[in-house]
C-alpha cells in the first residue's frame, strides 16, 4: 500500500541517513554544479562588488528604512541576479536525481524549464503571504505595539511553517513536470498532511546547524582578514562565503531528494524514488 501524507510518520534520522547516502553516492557532479551556478558567481559579486553581499552596518531605528532603499537601488540587480543563478544550480542539481538519470546537460535544460513555473509559484505565495500578513498586522495594530509585536511574530511563524510544508514543490515541478503553479502547490501541500510541525523541527535543526557553521567560517575569515592586507582579506572572505555558499545548497537539494522519496508521490507509485 503507498504511503501518503496523511498515514506516514515522518522520520527524521532517516531522511538525514538518505540525504548523506545521496551526497556519498554523487559528489563530483553536485560539486560540479555546485562550482558552476553557486561558487563561481558568489565569488565573482564578493570580489566585484562587495557592498553587495551585505547589508548597511550601522544603521539607526531612525535611518534604517532610507539606508536600506538606498542600498537596495545600488544593489538590486547584483542581487536578484546572483539568486536567479543560484536557484538555476539548485534545480539542476536537483533534476539530477530524476527517475531516468539526465546528462548534466539535460539536468540544467531541465532547470531552465522549471524556473518561470517555480518562479510564479513563488510569487503567488508571496502576494499571498504579503496580503494575509498586512490584515494580520492592521488587526494588531488595534491593540497597540504588543499587537503588532504578536501578529509579527505569527506571521513570520506562519510563513516558515507554509514554506516546511511545501518543501516538495521543487521536486514536483522537477520530477513529476507538472508546471501550473496553483496545482503544483495545492499537490506539495498535500503531500505533507499531518508532518507540518515535524518537518518544521527538521529545518529548524538544520539551519540552527548553518548558523552555527557560518559563524565559525566568517570568524575565521575574520581572523585571517585581520593579519593579511585588504585585498587578500576580501578574497579570503569572498572564498569562504562563496564555499558555505556551494555546500549549503548542494546539502539542501539532497536533504529535499531525501525527503520526497521519503514521502512519495500520490499519484505516480514509481515516482516516490526519483534517481534510486
Amino acid at each position: 500500500m503507498r504511503e501518503t501524507g496523511t498515514s506516514m510518520h515522518f522520520n527524521m534520522n532517516r531522511a538525514w541517513d538518505e540525504a548523506v547516502r545521496i551526497m556519498r553516492a554523487n559528489p563530483e557532479l553536485l560539486a560540479l554544479l555546485a562550482g558552476l551556478f553557486i561558487f563561481l558567481p558568489t565569488f565573482a559579486i564578493y570580489l566585484a562588488v562587495p557592498e553587495a553581499m551585505s547589508m548597511p552596518a550601522n544603521m539607526t531605528q531612525e535611518t534604517a528604512s532610507t539606508e536600506m532603499n538606498a542600498w537596495m537601488q545600488r544593489n538590486a540587480l547584483y542581487v536578484i541576479l546572483l539568486q536567479v543563478v543560484q536557484y538555476i544550480g539548485i534545480l539542476s542539481m536537483l533534476a539530477l536525481f530524476a527517475r531516468r538519470k539526465p546528462t548534466v546537460g539535460e539536468a540544467i535544460k531541465n532547470a531552465f524549464i522549471a524556473l518561470l513555473p517555480l518562479l510564479a509559484a513563488q510569487i503567488l505565495l508571496g502576494l499571498a503571504f504579503g496580503l494575509a500578513g498586512s490584515l494580520l498586522i492592521a488587526l494588531g495594530s488595534a491593540l497597540g505595539s504588543a499587537g503588532v509585536f504578536v501578529m509579527t511574530l505569527f506571521v513570520i511563524g506562519g510563513a516558515i511553517y507554509v514554506a516546511a510544508r511545501l518543501f516538495a514543490l521543487l521536486p514536483i515541478v522537477i520530477f513529476e513536470k507538472i508546471y501550473n503553479p496553483l496545482k503544483a502547490i495545492g499537490d506539495a501541500w498535500r503531500l505533507t498532511k499531518g508532518q507540518g510541525f515535524r518537518l518544521l523541527a527538521f529545518f529548524a535543526l538544520l539551519i540552527i546547524a548553518a548558523i552555527v557553521i557560518s559563524a565559525v567560517l566568517s570568524g575565521i575569515a575574520a581572523l585571517i582578514g585581520a593579519i593579511a592586507s585588504e585585498q587578500a582579506a576580501l578574497f579570503v572572505q569572498a572564498g569562504f562565503s562563496a564555499l558555505f555558499a556551494a555546500i549549503s545548497s548542494a546539502i539542501f537539494t539532497v536533504v529535499i531528494v531525501a525527503l520526497y522519496r521519503q514521502f512519495g508521490s500520490r499519484k505516480d507509485p514509481e515516482a516516490r524514488l526519483p534517481g534510486a
